[in-house]
């Protein structure tokens, strides 16, 4: 292999790192190139884990969120319905971290009413609307 294939390759490798749903709409992300259809929680379901509880008796969710650079959203809620923990894997780090430390003793109530719409730059979506789909999930289960 010489260099310049070899630096075509490396090239496509981290571009594809960085943009890794480019030119992919057919697989599912046609909201990063038009319109975004209509929210319904049930079309997340896939995406949505609800785990038991941790040591504290708090219950566990994670989301893969989609349409947004982060990769993960974990939120922990106490038996109030009170979110005492979350963290994003992926976005913008200052921005996440703010969102999560102002969530912290927010009701899911209140965090969704908050969150739900917000948009980011052009994109139909955000990493705060979609940690609110995320709680919608939630309570849809707690139903």
């Amino acid at each position: 292999m010489n260099r310049r294939s070899f630096g075509a390759k490396l090239l496509g490798s981290a571009l594809l790192l960085a943009f890794p749903f480019a030119g992919r709409a057919s697989e599912g992300h046609s909201e990063l190139f038009g319109a975004a259809p209509a929210y319904k929680a049930s079309d997340d379901k896939k995406s949505f884990k609800l785990d038991t509880k941790n040591a504290k008796g708090w219950r566990i969710v994670e989301y893969q969120p989609e349409g947004v650079c982060s990769r993960l959203i974990h939120i922990e809620v106490d038996s109030n319905n009170v979110i005492q923990n979350s963290y994003f894997v992926g976005g913008c780090s200052g921005n996440t971290k703010g969102v999560c430390l102002l969530l912290k003793g927010m009701t899911v109530d209140d965090a969704i009413s908050r969150l739900s719409g917000v948009k980011c730059g052009n994109k139909p979506t955000s990493c705060p609307d979609q940690l609110a789909k995320a709680l919608i999930l939630f309570k849809e289960t707690q139903k």
